[in-house]
């Protein structure tokens, strides 16, 4: 029985589909996906550990390094902590 991983991804004989699929992508695309996925971590208000180490995982797998990471996830935590901020000034 396959491993469910993420969003469908199975590690089963489809994996080597997906990372063919993976290598594919611009760097840009890989990005793009990696910042939505960090977005989607600070959406509760906090990037817990448990979800980096999985966000980590597809980042690495996408081929991105840690540095990416390190600086997507701190530029995306401004945004956040910006956007907050904002909220909070509006419904004040």
């Amino acid at each position: 029985m396959p491993i469910p991983l993420f969003m469908g991804v199975t590690a089963s004989s489809d994996y080597k589909d997906q990372r063919q699929t993976a290598e594919k992508l611009s760097e840009r695309e890989k990005k793009i996906i990696l910042t939505e996925l960090i977005g989607a971590g600070f959406s509760s208000g906090h990037f817990d550990e448990e979800e980096k180490v999985l966000v980590k995982f597809i980042a690495a797998e996408l081929g991105l390094d840690e540095e990416s990471f390190e600086e997507l996830t701190e530029a995306m935590e401004k945004f956040f902590i910006a956007n907050k901020e904002l909220s909070d000034l509006v419904f004040e």
